[in-house]
């Protein structure tokens, strides 16, 4: 945000790098197309049996094109091609069809768990793959729409999601029902 190009070679960079190479690293097994199998995982603390897990896999979609488009005067050839490869090895975005409507998924496959979150929203906020001019809106609107989990406590985050959504009306209720 602030472009601070001393603090993405010392601070930002550094930090991310290694914890990118930790998900081709923990997760080495590949699917019949090269694509990671994040396999065990949990979709937060949510969903504790996943395979492909959509915070990992949209988080990974978000920031790896924003570190690649760094000035190479930030990062390293080394870098780029691991960040390059992992981008060519993940799998896309948890989707599939649920009662005729393409849904966002909370994870590849699951079972069980205490669904008390929507992992699924997390390609919307905080990794903005979906949304406001952003592709398959409706998508994204409706999975919002049949999402599990409806409160407006603790670190909800359907009024930011509403708002990323541009369901403006939704979101301002959900903000005034917090603030009061």
């Amino acid at each position: 945000f602030t472009e601070d190009q001393q603090f993405a070679k010392d601070m930002l960079v550094p930090l991310a790098d290694p914890i990118i190479a930790f998900f081709g690293q923990y997760w080495p097994k590949r699917d019949a197309n090269g694509k990671i199998i994040f396999d065990p995982a949990q979709s937060l603390e949510a969903l504790p049996w996943t395979v492909n897990p959509m915070p990992e896999i949209a988080g990974l979609h978000f920031i790896l094109p924003r570190l690649l488009a760094l000035p190479k005067t930030i990062t390293t050839e080394a870098q780029r091609s691991r960040w390059t490869r992992m981008l060519r090895e993940l799998p896309p975005v948890p989707v599939a069809e649920v009662k005729g409507v393409k849904l966002l998924r909370p994870s590849g496959s699951f079972k069980g768990g205490n669904y008390s979150e929507n992992p699924e929203l997390y390609a919307v906020f905080p990794y903005r793959l979906f949304g406001v001019g952003k592709p398959e809106l409706d998508m994204a609107r409706a999975t919002y729409e049949v999402r599990t989990n409806r409160h407006n406590f603790g670190w909800c985050q359907d009024s930011i999601q509403a708002a990323c959504l541009g369901l403006g009306e939704e979101a301002g209720r959900q903000v005034v029902a917090r603030a009061t």
